[in-house]
């Protein structure tokens, strides 16, 4: 484990196993705060603060376990391929250059994710609090459960419209999340029809009834 430091940079994983909590992380990095890669599995992230200073587009890259991070000043907080726990986090302050698409959380692709009891903010009238879509892989076996989930141009998506792979949305559950602020609205399902329940819209108090 490597805790109580505080980084100017950026952090490349390139070995299993590797725990970081109580991490401060002042990201001077145009890509990725921190950047899993491919086969360096194990990885946990917790009770840490990554700092993208507005020019990073990552707070993270890569697959892992996400625990009560504060994650603020990025383009997307946090963008994952594969199979990973995003819990009790805090993203917000989205930031990025003229060409930014506010995410988050990202997920470009993967299966085995749940995304629980996180509070994501994006301020922005673009993209989303959460994207899910097939741009790289399919999707299956998500849940996203027990969060808070304000702003971007939809809330939540999931999107099918990409080459990636195949979309199982019924492997994929949307259920007991505060949601809303959405400029255009809180979902933008494509024609998908995953498993949703309790979910309430926190701008009008009331249960989301998609028909």
């Amino acid at each position: 484990m490597i805790e109580n430091l505080e980084v100017n940079g950026n952090i490349v994983i390139e070995a299993s196993n590797v725990t970081l909590k109580n991490i401060k992380l002042n990201s001077d990095t145009p890509w990725h705060a921190i950047y899993v890669t491919e086969g360096a599995t194990g990885f946990t992230l917790m009770d840490s603060e990554i700092d993208g200073g507005g020019t990073t587009v990552n707070g993270v890259l890569g697959d892992g376990t996400f625990l009560r991070n504060n994650i603020h000043n990025v383009d997307n907080g946090i963008n994952v391929t594969g199979a990973s726990l995003i819990q009790d986090n805090y993203i917000h302050s989205l930031q990025g250059g003229p060409d930014a698409h506010y995410d988050g959380i990202e997920i470009n692709g993967g299966s085995d994710i749940q995304i629980l009891h996180n509070t994501v903010v994006n301020d922005h009238a673009q993209t989303s609090a959460i994207m899910l879509d097939n741009y790289f892989s399919g999707l299956s076996n998500i849940k996203v459960d027990g969060n808070y989930l304000v702003g971007g141009g939809y809330t939540v998506y999931l999107d099918d419209r990409f080459g990636g792979g195949t979309v199982d949305d019924a492997s994929i559950s949307i259920t007991n999340n505060q949601i809303g602020g959405g400029y255009a609205g809180d979902f933008a399902l494509y024609g998908n029809t995953p498993v949703m329940s309790g979910n309430v819209d926190v701008t009008i108090g009331k249960s989301i009834h998609l028909d």
